[in-house]
């Protein structure tokens, strides 16, 4: 039963962490790629999108990128941060995601959560 070895990651507590989370937490690969930051490749905190075409980033992350570069740095179309909105869909989508819990028997067998 895989059940025991995943975690909900829907709740409000792990929506509002200040932490990041590493995609390779989530259970689902496809789900890896469409929650995750092109800029810092964490699951993304605060979904924000900036530019006409729609790309989401962290907020942390867009704000940074636009201080430096005034561009998307998805697609490097000009915007700047009067232009960027939080992604309430797709932090609902990140809210519930399944993680697998780091205790769980499928994570010591892959070494998921080891250090170094």
């Amino acid at each position: 039963d895989h059940s025991a070895a995943f975690t909900s990651a829907g709740s409000q507590a792990w929506k509002m962490a200040a932490m990041k989370v590493d995609p390779d937490w989530l259970e689902d690969q496809d789900s890896r790629n469409k929650a995750s930051c092109t800029v810092c490749h964490m699951v993304l905190q605060v979904p924000t999108a900036g530019c006409p075409e729609g790309h989401a980033l962290c907020r942390e992350c867009f704000v940074t990128e636009l201080a430096l570069r005034k561009r998307c740095p998805t697609c490097r179309h000009p915007t700047d941060a009067s232009r960027l909105q939080r992604c309430r869909p797709l932090e609902d989508f990140i809210g519930d995601l399944r993680m697998r819990c780091k205790h769980g028997k499928e994570a010591e067998e892959e070494g998921v959560g080891e250090d170094g």
